[in-house]
């Protein structure tokens, strides 16, 4: 086993693990009477964010992979990071037993502290890597960066929802550019 499997491995698990629980609370809040579309948009954004992700990696993005025959422990670290605190989101948005929860609004305005401190720093880890290995634009982790500093101290509905939907639309331009820069 070389030293990118030995990484990967780890990596493919964590990845897997945010797929699958993405997914099912997806299922999950689509079949709840009291679904809040915010929370919603959030676990959309989360899914597209991780398969962005392992796209990068595919075209040999910069977002973790960009390293030699011998990566460095902080390249391992760097690489394990972004699928591990999407899947701790995922964690922060359905709780431990997403089947329990009755009034989804009132779960995420619960929650929203702990899921966007994760958020902040999922987007320094992704951004200092994109900044460390290049090839990826910095300017949307900083949007970013500072959207989710002001959805951490607001709890105002009409904020959060316009959050979500420009978060939606940082990764759908995101997997759009990796896609062009694919082809």
């Amino acid at each position: 086993m070389s030293v990118i499997e030995f990484i990967l491995f780890p990596v493919s698990i964590l990845v897997g693990l945010a797929i699958a629980r993405l997914l099912e609370g997806l299922y999950i809040v689509s079949e709840s009477k009291e679904r809040y579309w915010v929370h919603t948009i959030w676990l959309c954004s989360k899914l597209g964010q991780v398969l962005l992700t392992i796209w990068t990696w595919r075209i040999g993005g910069s977002v973790g992979l960009a390293f030699g025959e011998h990566p460095t422990f902080l390249e391992m670290i760097l690489t394990m990071a972004t699928p591990g605190l999407i899947f701790l989101q995922a964690i922060a948005l359905l709780g431990q037993t997403p089947t329990s929860t009755q009034n989804w609004e009132e779960h995420f305005y619960a929650n929203r502290t702990r899921f966007f401190i994760l958020n902040l720093m999922m987007i320094s880890v992704t951004g200092y890597s994109a900044m460390r290995f290049g090839g990826v634009p910095v300017m949307p982790f900083f949007i970013l960066f500072a959207l989710s500093v002001l959805a951490l101290v607001t709890d105002n509905r009409r904020v959060h929802g316009g959050i979500a939907c420009v978060a939606v639309v940082v990764v759908t331009m995101g997997v759009g550019s990796t896609i062009v820069a694919a082809s």
